[in-house]
């Protein structure tokens, strides 16, 4: 009896040994009873050395369905995948325990950043060569400053540096800059008010320039003048534009004008100015669709909205 009862006890010691040396392996233990070569991780130890002692690391309490691993969240680019958002382009505006709320940071001014990226490596050149002037010219085209403008800038550049005889393009850059200031001078820069009511203001250009937006500024500022203002959302091709256009005269607080999807955006226009003179509005702000010069079709629309004004009795007084 006293051997069997001894080789129970061994049974049983060996067996709770047994339990011990796996929950210490499961545990990263760095005992004998763990199988595991030094040096290397579990596979579960996300991030953990590769070389050296394994760490220890308890067990990670059970995750709500759905939701991503902590070092998941912070290695993983803004974004997701794409990768195309950066943090700095993004402000928290509003927290709780429920709902962040985000939106883009308020952007840089666009002009400036254009003319001084371009001619901060222009003036580093070794030579004022027909190169040059011509990578002048085209940088200032592709800062938005007009074709005519820009030729006329870089000609009187040119014969300032021919009378000062410089060669180094980095003093020709004080030439450049007198010669844009001087094209600034003696041109009435005011906006046009004075006229038969109501005095039209189009807004013409490009995809995404920022038409429908400088009306409402403008709307904003002229409202706040005392002027009666009203918009004409002749815009009938972008989906979005007769809404955001209202939404612009809404706070503004001016009347608004608007046509169908796919109108004609000629007829908006008309009816706008209509409206407005006979109510006695001084000003009809006219929204347009985004167009490029060389579409002949689009120029040509453009040209009908130019007379529709003179149709309607309405006073062009910029564009």
């Amino acid at each position: 009896m006293r051997a069997i009862e001894i080789i129970i006890a061994a049974v049983i010691v060996l067996s709770l040994a047994g339990t011990l040396a796996i929950r210490s392996t499961r545990r990263g233990g760095t005992g004998e009873t763990s199988k595991r070569p030094p040096g290397r991780p579990l596979s579960s130890q996300r991030g953990a050395p590769t070389m050296g002692a394994p760490v220890a690391k308890a067990p990670a309490p059970p995750k709500p369905r759905g939701e991503t691993a902590p070092e998941a969240r912070e290695s993983a680019p803004p974004g997701g995948s794409r990768g195309a958002t950066e943090v700095s382009d993004i402000v928290v505006t509003e927290t709780s325990a429920d709902h962040v709320v985000v939106a883009p940071s308020p952007a840089a001014p666009r002009g400036r950043p254009k003319i001084a990226g371009a001619f901060g490596a222009l003036f580093k050149r070794r030579a004022l060569d027909d190169t040059f002037w011509g990578e002048l010219e085209d940088s200032l085209i592709l800062a938005d400053v007009g074709l005519d403008t820009a030729m006329r800038i870089v000609e009187e550049s040119r014969l300032k540096v021919r009378q000062a005889k410089l060669t180094d393009p980095a003093l020709a850059l004080q030439s450049v800059r007198e010669a844009m200031q001087d094209s600034l001078l003696g041109v009435d820069r005011h906006l046009m008010l004075e006229g038969a009511k109501p005095v039209v203001w189009l807004f013409v250009g490009v995809n995404g320039v920022g038409k429908t937006t400088t009306i409402g500024k403008v709307a904003n500022q002229l409202c706040d003048s005392g002027k009666t203002v009203m918009m004409a959302g002749a815009d009938t091709f972008r989906a979005a534009a007769a809404d955001q256009l209202g939404l612009w005269a809404q706070r503004a607080k001016a009347e608004i004008v608007s046509g169908a999807p796919g109108s004609d955006p000629a007829s908006v226009l008309f009816d706008a100015i209509t409206s407005a003179r006979a109510r006695g509005f001084d000003i009809v702000l006219g929204d347009t669709a985004g167009r490029l010069h060389n579409k002949f079709n689009l120029i040509e629309e453009l040209k009908k909205i130019y007379r529709t004004v003179e149709k309607a009795q309405g006073t062009l007084g910029e564009v």
